[in-house]
């Protein structure tokens, strides 16, 4: 699949993360780590419920919940300071991007604000840079652990039944089909949310700077119907918008639904049959849900790049 609108100009960002690359790797290497932890919780249930088919007393059951709640312990310690390391760390880079930027602007000549609305600029330096933050920040923590708890779920599921695996993985596939037909329309829709965003601040702007002149030429109403304007086309686009995302997570929560109803059809004869075990079953479903969340996370982050 060809990289998403508008991912190329984000490659100006790379320098950028290589000065923070220190402060990125650590909280990285975290995030890895407790996805691992992740991974292992469907492996203690399945080894709980096989001992349990085998007669097992309470302490060795004890034992395995003990282990479950220790690796979730774990992991949520992890996932904290690995979340707080990586936002800490896209913070220093949304700081030296508005620190160069607001540079670059005190050096442009006169004629460049003579021509842009003081909004606009100033939505440029907060709103803007945010939106780009956003992506060195949340986008590389979810592609980060997304990506290696797919990679970590789909070889649990390949070694309890390779077969019913590739049955589920169809669905999936559909699932990253509907993204890629819907990633142009959200990086469309996404950039008119900003420029209506860019229009609404210069008008709001002008009116309380201007304030004594529009009350002494009683300009009142005309500048709430031009803000009301600014206002209502902002909303419209954000509405248009969220009606693409609310498409695209429909589909998937439809199609991920899909992949458990083939687990439930073959995995349930095979167990029915005798050829997988309890434990197998339900740590395949338990490995399963864990594929469905890397996919939704990606349409989550396609929509993070597209409006960086």
């Amino acid at each position: 699949m060809s990289e998403p609108a508008g991912v190329g100009a984000l490659r100006g960002l790379i320098p950028y993360v290589r000065r923070r690359a220190p402060r990125f790797a650590a909280p990285l290497a975290l995030v890895f780590v407790s996805t691992v932890f992740a991974v292992s919780a469907p492996a203690f249930v399945k080894r709980a419920i096989d001992a349990l088919e085998a007669g097992a007393d309470r302490r060795a059951v004890g034992l395995f919940a003990l282990a479950l709640a220790a690796a979730g312990l774990a992991r949520a310690l992890l996932v904290f300071k690995g979340r707080y390391g990586l936002i800490t760390a896209s913070r220093e880079v949304e700081n030296d991007l508005r620190t160069e930027l607001y540079a670059k602007m005190l050096r442009l000549p006169a004629r460049f604000f003579d021509e842009n609305a003081s909004g606009d600029i100033a939505s440029r330096l907060v709103n803007d840079v945010e939106g780009v933050r956003m992506v060195v920040g949340i986008g590389v923590m979810m592609v980060a652990s997304s990506g290696l708890l797919f990679v970590m779920s789909l070889g649990g599921m390949f070694l309890i039944d390779a077969r019913l695996t590739v049955l589920t993985l169809i669905p999936l596939i559909l699932v990253t089909v509907v993204t890629a037909l819907l990633t142009n329309r959200i990086y469309v829709q996404s950039e008119a949310v900003q420029d209506r965003l860019s229009d609404g601040s210069p008008v709001a702007q002008a009116t309380f700077t201007g304030a004594r002149v529009i009350r002494a030429f009683a300009r009142e109403s005309a500048e709430n119907v031009r803000f009301a304007a600014a206002s209502a086309g902002y909303r419209d686009a954000n509405l248009a918008l969220s009606w693409t995302k609310g498409i695209t997570w429909g589909m998937m929560t439809l199609l991920i639904e899909a992949t458990v109803g083939v687990t439930l059809l073959v995995g349930g004869q095979a167990l029915i049959a005798g050829t997988m075990s309890k434990g197998d079953f339900t740590a395949f479903i338990a490995y399963q849900l864990m594929l469905s969340w890397p996919v939704i996370a990606m349409g989550w982050v396609i929509t993070i790049i597209q409006r960086g």
